[in-house]
């Protein structure tokens, strides 16, 4: 198929995303094999009061035994806390009998209709939230929060460790997890939304490729904003787990500390005019499935299986996010 690349360049807004899928299959050795007493973070951050930062985590336990994963709020400011978790959810299921797209669906579907709740952390203590709870051998987790702290200032990482050896005291001292050499990414990304004006009228029977990844070969560059150019670039992600691909002249191609392969988590606004009579068809390239997030004009987010066909005649915003489980590479076909 031959694909047409969009018609401008993506421009960028939004707040702060934290995603962490490095390392996406945590294996024994990860955890201290054969005492399981060595828990791990990802990645951290320090949350401003009235801050929003979104974190999202998609991995996978394949330590032989159980394991747990959660974002460690830490309060060491001095004083209690106030905090609100405006959005969470969470979903686990087996790996093997399991579609991870469904896993991670079901996730998103959670966040998206959940409800704001407010806490308050003591001084001195941990909480966890978008917490997995125990997950047995094989079984992977998909969670997502959205946190503000009201009147203080929070730490807050993505740790994962054996519930039975340690406890999310314990989490403040973690060391940090290493990259599985997978072209995996965890990283903080400053903003979380990538926008695109479009009009359909005068790109009918257009073929565009969105999360480019495996598809063509200048996935990179394809779209312009799409994704970032290098690692000062204000979409590069931040302080980031990843693997560094370098070519025989030693030349680094691609690096996933700062570039999420696939966009996974952003939220893409389709800014859409002349849409009389017209219908958007997302699918994935070949016979491939697939699952995104979709929702219009600010409305109630749905988990749409590919392919599916919108009908765009009364839509200004579409909003589509690549969750867990797919392998990048959206087709959007203008009919």
């Amino acid at each position: 198929m031959k694909y047409t690349a969009l018609p401008s360049a993506m421009s960028y807004s939004g707040g702060k995303l934290i995603y962490s899928n490095n390392p996406e299959a945590i294996n024994r050795k990860h955890i201290g094999y054969p005492l399981r007493n060595a828990g791990k973070f990802t990645i951290g951050t320090t949350i401003a009061k009235g801050e929003v930062v979104n974190f999202e985590y998609y991995h996978a336990n394949y330590t032989g035994g159980s394991l747990q994963i959660a974002v460690a709020l830490i309060n060491d400011s001095g004083n209690a806390v106030k905090f609100k978790v405006a959005r969470e959810g969470v979903a686990s299921g087996n790996v093997k009998n399991t579609a991870t797209t469904s896993i991670a669906a079901k996730c998103n579907e959670a966040f998206y209709q959940s409800s704001a709740r407010w806490d308050t952390i003591p001084n001195g203590q941990t909480y966890l939230v978008a917490n997995s709870g125990t997950l047995a051998s094989d079984e992977m987790a998909n969670g997502k929060v959205e946190i503000s702290p009201v009147d203080g200032t929070l730490k807050a990482r993505v740790v994962f460790y054996d519930p039975q050896k340690n406890v999310q005291t314990q989490a403040a001292s973690f060391k940090r997890a290493t990259d599985d050499e997978k072209m995996r990414t965890t990283a903080l990304f400053r903003y979380n939304h990538r926008s695109i004006a479009l009009n359909l009228a005068n790109n009918r029977y257009n073929s565009f490729l969105l999360f480019p990844a495996n598809e063509i070969s200048n996935w990179k560059t394809f779209n312009k904003g799409e994704y970032p150019q290098s690692a000062s670039d204000p979409i590069a992600g931040i302080d980031g787990i990843g693997t560094q691909q370098i070519n025989d002249a030693g030349v680094t191609t691609l690096d996933t500390r700062w570039l999420l392969l696939g966009n996974y988590a952003m939220i893409y606004d389709l800014n859409l005019s002349g849409c009389n009579g017209r219908k958007i068809k997302f699918s994935k390239p070949g016979k491939s499935s697939g699952v995104i997030m979709a929702r219009a004009n600010n409305g109630t987010w749905y988990a749409k299986t590919l392919p599916f066909t919108y009908e765009a005649s009364t839509t200004s915003l579409l909003q589509i996010i690549l969750i867990g489980g797919n392998s990048g590479d959206v087709v959007m076909e203008i009919l």
